[in-house]
């Protein structure tokens, strides 16, 4: 449930709902819907206790993709809450986070990362607004097609000036596997490099 977002999902099969309905009668469980809000107020209070550090290297994965010079390495963190407005509201700290994530993550002696991304998605509307950090970021994010909604007025006064750094997605897009990272392959494959500008937080 937690994983499917309630069966929502778009990587959700049919198999992961006959499971549902089997441990449903299984365990007597009454309601699934209320079941599944439980866990997710549970999951969004603990995500209101980690530190920005903790809440960009938490679920956080990397992908060496191919460009049209040489492979290109993306990391993308993803948070999901029900609790939207309050992460948006810590946007300027998580900015400065996610820069320091991609820098660590380069200085392990591994290829650098061109460009890294945090998915703020609210696990309740099926919405989702990425926080680009920097040029590369800005980049990659449009020509992925990531800006498909203007930034609300209340998200643009939960962000302030940092809303800036922050992108809307189209509606019930909100899984990294099918709807995140799909795109950003295709405009690296189509010919999107990084820039020459370094990734920065201005």
């Amino acid at each position: 449930l937690s994983d499917t977002l309630n069966l929502r999902s778009p990587t959700t099969t049919d198999w992961d709902r006959k499971i549902v309905a089997l441990l449903v009668q299984y365990t007597g469980v009454s309601d699934v819907n209320v079941l599944c809000a439980e866990q997710f107020k549970a999951k969004s209070r603990s995500l209101s206790a980690m530190t920005p550090y903790q809440l960009c290297s938490g679920d956080l994965k990397q992908f060496k993709l191919s460009g049209p010079e040489r492979p290109v390495h993306v990391a993308f963190a993803v948070v999901e809450t029900t609790d939207a407005k309050a992460m948006l509201s810590r946007t300027s700290e998580l900015l400065l986070e996610v820069v320091a994530v991609r820098t660590e993550m380069s200085d392990k002696g591994n290829a650098p990362i061109d460009a890294m991304f945090l998915a703020i998605v609210d696990i309740v509307e099926l919405s989702t607004h990425v926080l680009c950090a920097g040029v590369r970021e800005r980049s990659l994010a449009q020509a992925a097609g990531f800006d498909a909604r203007p930034i609300s007025d209340e998200v643009a006064m939960l962000a302030g000036g940092d809303a800036k750094h922050l992108v809307h997605l189209a509606p019930g897009q909100v899984s990294r596997k099918a709807d995140f990272i799909p795109p950003i392959t295709t405009a690296i494959e189509g010919g999107w490099k990084p820039p020459s500008l370094p990734p920065t937080t201005t």
